[in-house]
């Protein structure tokens, strides 16, 4: 496999990664007004365990592509994401704290991140 092919591998992997995050925020959103969504704290652990996936992949393309400015910029922009992911500390067992935070910070700061990351990643691995 060619150093392009394995970085559009990447690419494309981070972007499906950010597709599952989504699908996973809104599963536990809708689950706060839906009691048959049953799996939202597993689902929510999982998108946990995804958002830290992010964070060490982030630090490897800032390796790796340090030369494209705009993409170095989003990367680091991934912090507000972070940032609103860390409030749920101490919060998770708080069902009307751990519903505000992630519907009022942690899902329209992933979702305003996550277009701009993925404008920066299509044409990545559509080439």
């Amino acid at each position: 496999m060619t150093s392009v092919a394995s970085q559009q591998d990447v690419f494309k992997t981070y972007y499906e990664l950010l597709q599952t995050i989504e699908e996973g925020l809104l599963y536990v959103e809708a689950s706060f007004d839906d009691e048959t969504k049953t799996e939202a704290d597993r689902i929510l652990s999982d998108v946990l365990a995804a958002f830290s996936q992010l964070t060490h992949t982030n630090e490897q393309l800032q390796k790796d592509f340090a030369e494209n400015k705009t993409m170095m910029t989003t990367v680091d922009q991934y912090e507000t994401v972070l940032r609103a992911v860390l409030r749920l500390e101490g919060h998770m067992n708080d069902y009307y704290m751990k519903q505000r935070i992630l519907i009022g910070d942690i899902l329209p700061t992933f979702e305003k991140w996550k277009t701009r990351m993925e404008q920066q990643l299509h044409p990545q691995f559509m080439h």
